[in-house]
């Protein structure tokens, strides 16, 4: 029951990233709604570090958060693959040991994920009064 929970929460948070990036140009990536937002290109860039953290945790280390991090990343479309090949990662360790990263794939993936995905649907209302924020959930 946990696996199957952990792992359907996974997809659906995975694929609301997904969603919310869909169809930004690259005009629309820097913008931020207020000078202490993250524009799109940063969300991208900190989920990036997020999956990488979660990795570090998994692996039994400890991630230290503020230090300089890159993705080594330098497009949008470059970061997205970077955040599906890491999400396919962490579904492979939460499948196999859900017991032994159950707790971190919740606080570093899922609730992260969801975070950053209510903020970047206030960026993507700001940006366009057509986009349909309901369009982040599959069903």
């Amino acid at each position: 029951m946990k696996q199957h929970f952990l792992i359907t929460s996974l997809a659906s948070s995975v694929y609301q990233v997904e969603k919310v990036f869909e169809g930004l140009s690259e005009d629309q990536i820097n913008i931020k709604i207020t000078d202490q937002a993250m524009s799109a290109l940063e969300h991208a860039e900190h989920l990036c570090e997020v999956y990488h953290a979660f990795m570090v945790e998994a692996d039994g280390g400890k991630y230290e958060w503020g230090q300089a991090y890159s993705s080594g990343c330098n497009t949008l479309s470059e970061k997205l693959e970077l955040i599906l090949s890491s999400h396919g990662k962490a579904v492979d360790l939460t499948e196999s040991n859900p017991d032994g990263v159950g707790a971190t794939v919740c606080d570093y993936i899922i609730s992260h994920n969801s975070y950053h995905v209510g903020q970047m649907c206030l960026l993507r209302m700001k940006l366009d009064s057509t986009w349909n924020p309901y369009c982040i959930y599959n069903h």
